[in-house]
């Protein structure tokens, strides 16, 4: 008995108490790089460079659990969902401001017909 306990305290040691990565945060990390896609499309510029960043991480996240190194996949996992959100907002800014910058443009062209 003593030494099959000491069988189980080195199994848990070597494995660090590895449990799976919970699939709630692997589908969060997917959903939120699916939506940054979206956002992003082919626009450039640091919103497709933090998205391209989620992916790379993702990837690697993935190859950490599969490797049983939960502990680190969960990070990277956190960190490519954070990117991808980020990528997301920063396209939905760029959007917006070429937005913006349309309708002054068509503003200044209505004052231009105008004589103002």
């Amino acid at each position: 008995m003593r030494h099959l306990s000491k069988l189980i305290l080195a199994c848990a040691l070597s494995t660090g108490c590895a449990t799976a990565v919970p699939q709630a945060q692997i589908d969060g990390a997917q959903k939120a790089i699916a939506s940054a896609s979206d956002t992003v499309g082919s626009m450039g510029g640091p919103a497709a460079d933090r998205l391209a960043d989620a992916k790379k991480e993702y990837d690697a996240a993935m190859e950490m659990a599969k490797a049983g190194k939960t502990d680190e996949a969960s990070r990277t996992l956190a960190k490519a969902e954070a990117d991808a959100k980020l990528a997301g907002a920063l396209g939905a800014e760029a959007k917006t401001k070429s937005d913006l910058q349309a309708v002054t443009d068509q503003i200044q062209t209505l004052k231009t017909q105008l004589g103002k």
